[in-house]
């Protein structure tokens, strides 16, 4: 009677272990391509600012409500 318990349980454990797996499958593909992403984004912002003299994005001037 035991073992039967003892299977069952190992059964649950290897159902969850397997879906952690898939989830963490899913998880390191979206953060790959997250990070691919930034990447292109940086690329693009930093070639802007060398365009416009590198204070686009940083300007200190007041906000127009001031």
């Amino acid at each position: 009677m035991d073992s039967i318990i003892i299977e069952e349980k190992l059964s649950h454990i290897m159902k969850s272990l397997d879906e952690l797996s898939d989830i963490v499958a899913k998880h390191e593909t979206t953060i790959s391509l997250s990070a691919s992403r930034i990447e292109k984004l940086m690329s693009t912002v930093a070639e802007k600012e060398l365009e416009s003299g590198g204070a686009a994005y940083f300007q200190d001037d007041k906000p127009p409500h001031y």
